[in-house]
């Protein structure tokens, strides 16, 4: 997930077979992504992270508080 975030950039798309797994990989990585950088808040910063990639800085943050609830097998 934090390879994704992190060079989202580099993907033209997430695929799979199976349809209604392409869609939930597409809603967990939306809503982690919502809830790492809470934004954009304007215009103006939806353009640079087009332009300059994502925060990795927010995205690192935001897994590392929340580590424990992303180990599946802990």
């Amino acid at each position: 997930l934090l390879e994704v975030a992190r060079n989202a950039r580099d993907y033209l798309s997430i695929g799979h077979s199976d349809p209604l797994v392409t869609v939930a990989v597409h809603r967990f990585v939306l809503a982690f992504l919502h809830r790492a950088l809470d934004g954009p808040k304007t215009s103006r910063e939806a353009g640079i992270w087009y332009r300059e990639g994502l925060p990795a800085d927010r995205i690192d943050a935001y897994a590392e508080r929340w580590r424990d609830r992303f180990d599946l097998f802990s």
